[in-house]
């Protein structure tokens, strides 16, 4: 997985607690704009409410990144899932951030593993 976050996962009532006091549905722990992005929100995986810990992953800003947008669903523990998604973009600003957190909490055939979708991305492309 290509991911910047930490090898154990966040408790689930503490990334909970951090959303209901800060009056948010996603808490991005980066500073932006960046190449990546950590985000930590609430969703659904499985029939199950869970928290994502998420990498989003600006496929222009990386020349080594992967040449297709992608969705990779990882190991859960606690009701915490990693997730690492590739997108089309050159950077992840407030905006893309808020969009990607849409595109994971809407797509209902989420399931573990690595999912390549979307047309090839490169500047050879």
């Amino acid at each position: 997985m290509e991911r910047d976050s930490p090898a154990v996962l966040p408790d689930a009532e503490v990334v909970r607690r951090a959303l209901y006091r800060r009056g948010v549905d996603h808490l991005v722990l980066t500073p932006l704009p960046a190449p990546r992005a950590r985000v930590w929100f609430a969703g659904s995986f499985a029939g199950s409410e869970v928290i994502w810990d998420a990498v989003f992953i600006a496929l222009g800003a990386e020349p080594r990144a992967a040449a297709r947008p992608f969705i990779e669903v990882g190991p859960g523990d606690g009701g915490v899932f990693a997730l690492c998604a590739g997108l089309a973009l050159e950077r992840m600003d407030a905006p893309a951030v808020a969009k990607a957190v849409i595109m994971v909490r809407n797509y209902r055939r989420l399931r573990r593993g690595r999912h390549e979708f979307g047309a090839h991305h490169g500047r050879d492309a």
